[in-house]
């Protein structure tokens, strides 16, 4: 396996590490939108996932960028300020599964488009100066932090019923 194949890899739906089950989560009897006093929703962390690789990708890396964020959610999936207004900012599970499919396959898109040079080339406008291969897979280490922070609230919620 090449680079390029691994990091294809990392952003396939076979990487469980990296791809949010939208069709579990839907079907579990778990409460996507309630906060724990530890913890934020599971919505938050599903949107959160999202706006991230799109912010990381298709804003810091992909020129020209691409226009795949919801500026609507910016307070909420950056900051996590206003978790009271989670219902009115975040419409639906369904709505981040459709906006995910979307960033992925621009994701994917972008990927596949790189030369095996271009990994290790330095955008301009680069954080920290890190390298697109650095922000390929930072970002997927952050969704599966965030992935395991659902399982977890899954979990404790299945261990606290009666």
């Amino acid at each position: 396996m090449n680079f390029r194949e691994h990091i294809l890899y990392m952003y396939s739906n076979d990487f469980w590490y990296s791809s949010p089950n939208f069709e579990e989560y839907g079907q579990s009897k778990i409460d996507l939108y309630a906060a724990s006093q530890n913890e934020k929703p599971i919505i938050w962390h599903l949107a959160h996932i999202v706006h991230k690789e799109e912010v990381h990708i298709g804003h810091f890396l992909e020129q020209p960028r691409r226009e795949l964020l919801h500026p609507e959610l910016n307070p909420l999936v950056m900051e996590g300020e206003r978790l009271d207004s989670i219902l009115d900012l975040i419409p639906s599970l369904d709505f981040i599964a459709e906006w995910h499919m979307k960033v992925r396959i621009a994701t994917l898109s972008f990927i596949e488009g790189l030369s095996d040079e271009d990994f290790f080339a330095v955008p301009k406008e680069s954080p920290m100066g890190l390298c697109i291969a650095n922000w390929l897979s930072i970002t997927q280490v952050h969704t599966g932090v965030h992935l395991g922070h659902i399982g977890s609230i899954i979990n404790s919620n299945l261990l606290a019923r009666p």
